[in-house]
């Protein structure tokens, strides 16, 4: 039997920003508890510093320098072999929430669905199931925190961006763990990211 897999990742947060972490003003009670039955991979870096590049590194386990992706605002080539179609050679269902930030050829101009709807086929690179995601924004809240499925069309989260992506993946858990097909599902959460202004955070 196949493992399920659940890759979780924020955007920007720091493993000394966390209460298991050492820092005493974070409040992270879910991931502390998570921690005490977890392994702790304390020698794992991210190769970039940089969104894009190094969302493209994680997907192809390459180097910025042979992704091309080495900057913001460009949009990778879908040729690259990726961890989902590794997935889908092995017969897993996949889904992707959230934010992506791997598609856009535009400087500015974010929320113009040119730049922020992802087509189906290998500008997903692999990830051929559910695809409720967005290529970037920093709103948390309002109209402009919204996602496509499989159109140009803008879907409101309707509350809290990060509450409503996680709502949405226990929902699609419980669908995938009724199906006979091992599945991988991933949920990019774009908090913390900056701007840090007081409304932007849930409390």
């Amino acid at each position: 039997m196949k493992p399920n897999l659940v890759f979780m990742f924020a955007d920007q947060l720091r493993l000394c920003s966390t209460g298991y972490g050492g820092d005493k003003r974070a409040k992270t009670p879910v991931m502390d508890a998570m921690s005490e039955n977890a392994t702790d991979l304390c020698n794992a870096v991210s190769g970039h510093p940089v969104c894009a590049p190094f969302r493209a590194s994680l997907f192809t386990g390459k180097y910025t320098t042979s992704t091309g992706m080495v900057i913001n605002e460009i949009r990778i080539d879908p040729d690259h072999k990726t961890f989902a179609d590794c997935l889908n050679e092995n017969g897993y269902e996949t889904a992707y929430i959230g934010k992506w930030h791997l598609y856009a050829n535009e400087f500015g101009n974010h929320y113009d669905p040119k730049n922020s709807y992802i087509p189906k086929g290998r500008d997903r690179l692999g990830f051929n199931g559910l695809f409720a995601s967005y290529n970037f924004h920093h709103e948390n809240y309002g109209e402009q925190s919204y996602y496509h499925l499989d159109s140009p069309e803008k879907i409101s989260w309707g509350k809290y961006e990060p509450d409503a992506q996680t709502d949405m993946a226990i929902d699609t858990l419980k669908k995938l763990s009724g199906e006979k097909k091992p599945f991988a599902l991933f949920l990019s959460v774009g908090t913390p990211h900056d701007p840090w202004e007081i409304g932007r955070a849930h409390v």
